[in-house]
């Protein structure tokens, strides 16, 4: 369900009705913020006309997700020929790429070669926290579409609106997920439903705003240095278990 983002579908629906689309886009922002719930909804709307997930397949989408926690080139190869063939239902051939941070090195430059020389009625969606984890040259020939963080406020509307949360817990939910809907489903689905394992960065950020309500001048430092570790935690793929003693370790040693 795509909770949000009307701005958004507005605006690309009216880039399909004009012909306007560009062939390469860049989705980027926070972890939780929507942007893969919208380019799946998005997907369907190409092929179906609407601007929601449903259970028909889709045959003119090809979705790239990371294999042993990297995207290779042997995967953008797989997409470039995917791209080159004809649609059929939608008036262009969508590659999605998710975690796109973990393309590698050469990955990119195979993504760089297909951007710079699009095949007809193709396009590709990247999908990353940071735009800075692309190299400048990939990074340049992206139409990039932001997707910030919820306000507490849309948060508890959205999910007693469409989640049927009561208003109490909507605000409480809503106060602990850092405006991301993604971290408030979880919160709630954790509620008399399978607990998911909790992420090291789920930590990171349960520290900050523990520490943030404590004081933010008293425990400054300390915020800084947590929120700098919550960046490259997003930006690089790096070992969970060693940046938790790391930040163990220094946090215990103030």
């Amino acid at each position: 369900m795509l909770i949000g983002h009307e701005d958004k579908v507005r605006a690309f629906q009216k880039l399909v009705k004009e012909g306007r689309l560009s062939h390469a886009y860049l989705f980027f922002g926070e972890a939780q913020t929507g942007k893969y719930t919208f380019a799946r909804s998005f997907a369907h709307f190409l092929e179906q006309g609407m601007f929601a997930v449903s259970g028909a397949p889709l045959i003119d989408v090809q979705w790239c997700a990371p294999v042993d926690g990297t995207i290779g080139i042997n995967a953008v190869r797989e997409l470039r020929t995917f791209l080159s063939q004809t649609p059929l239902r939608s008036p262009r051939r969508l590659a999605v790429v998710n975690d796109a941070h973990l393309l590698t090195a050469e990955a990119q430059s195979a993504m760089l070669k297909i951007v710079e020389e699009p095949p007809p009625h193709s396009l590709i969606i990247l999908i990353a926290h940071d735009p800075q984890v692309l190299f400048p040259p990939l990074l340049s020939r992206l139409a990039k579409v932001y997707f910030p963080r919820f306000s507490n406020a849309e948060l508890a509307e959205a999910l007693v609106k469409s989640f049927r949360v009561p208003a109490a817990r909507a605000r409480e939910v809503a106060r602990r997920s850092f405006g991301r809907l993604g971290r408030a489903l979880s919160l709630i689905q954790g509620v008399g439903g399978e607990k998911k394992e909790r992420t090291f960065s789920d930590e990171l950020e349960e520290r900050i705003l523990s520490l943030w309500e404590r004081g933010a001048e008293t425990h400054g430092s300390a915020l800084a240095y947590l929120l700098d570790r919550e960046m490259n935690v997003k930006r690089y793929n790096v070992n969970e278990n060693l940046q938790r003693k790391a930040v163990r370790a220094h946090l215990s040693n103030r």
